[in-house]
């Protein structure tokens, strides 16, 4: 009788923002990134509360953040592929961070075949690409095929966020081509997402209201949609009201509602409301 092939291994890093719960249903492997403040650091939704973070935070006490070490995430791979066992690994956009640069590192060290995709994307955004490997990797997909859906699938996902505190994303130097429109503005929220792996701006708006409203209305422009998940930094009454008016666009009941990481958190900024989703694929 053949032997049956090993489930391909799933990985990515905090970043993707995907529930706990999720994580242990479907044994996703995720790799940490780090916060700071000042010498403590701490490994992101591990070792710090949430809601100490967000104290800290309210203080006024500046966080930085910092990718895992490349011998950490070499390991997970040489576990991943013990025995003969192949990963793929979905991480962080290049364009944001060098977590993806470094996962690439990684792999090219390890006596196994592990692909490092770039989602090109932030926070659930990932998640959604992540979980969809899961389960093709569940249902005993190959790795090609798992890197052939995941591929095709980030075209149709998409993240965008109503940012209250600009200078999160000033001080954490990931606004790329918004920067120069950014800085000018004065009673101004944004609405950002990410084009080409970099954070764009997509429209200017005058009160948190408006940009939830806008927000919706992008969503339900977008098409039919296939998962869609309201993200938020420690602003869980903004992020009920915005799925409350997503739900004509998507079932309430199969919508997720994800409170931002820790690192997310540190460069978007409290209280930014964001919408991660996936349409539908074309016929």
């Amino acid at each position: 009788m053949p032997t049956q092939s090993r489930r391909v291994r799933v990985i990515t890093d905090s970043t993707a923002d995907l529930p706990r719960d999720l994580v242990a249903r479907w044994g996703i492997e995720v790799v940490p990134l780090y916060v700071t403040f000042g010498e403590e650091s701490f490994r992101d939704g591990i070792d710090l509360p949430d809601a100490d973070f967000n104290g800290r935070l309210a203080s006024g006490q500046v966080p930085v953040t910092s990718q895992g070490a490349i011998g950490v995430v070499k390991r997970i791979y040489e576990q991943a592929v013990a025995g003969g066992g192949e990963a793929v690994s979905i991480h962080l956009s290049c364009g944001l961070s060098g977590t993806c640069r470094a996962a690439m590192l990684a792999a090219d060290q390890v006596d196994g075949r592990v692909v490092v995709v770039d989602s090109g994307l932030l926070s659930m955004s990932i998640g959604w690409l992540v979980l969809a490997a899961a389960e093709a990797a569940r249902q005993g997909r190959t790795l090609d095929e798992i890197v052939a859906l995941v591929e095709e699938m980030r075209g149709r996902t998409h993240v965008v966020a109503l940012i209250e505190h600009l200078e999160f994303l000033r001080r954490g130097g990931r606004i790329g081509p918004a920067q120069a429109v950014l800085g000018s503005l004065l009673d101004i929220r944004p609405i950002v997402g990410l084009k080409d792996g970099v954070l764009t701006l997509h429209k200017k708006v005058r009160s948190r209201r408006l940009g939830l409203r806008e927000m919706a209305d992008m969503v339900a422009e977008a098409g039919p949609l296939e998962r869609l998940a309201v993200l938020h930094a420690n602003s869980p009454a903004d992020a009920a009201a915005l799925a409350d008016a997503l739900a004509p666009l998507f079932p309430r009941d199969q919508m997720l509602v994800v409170p931002a990481g820790q690192v997310v958190t540190t460069h978007v900024g409290p209280e930014a409301v964001g919408v991660a989703y996936v349409t539908r694929r074309r016929a």
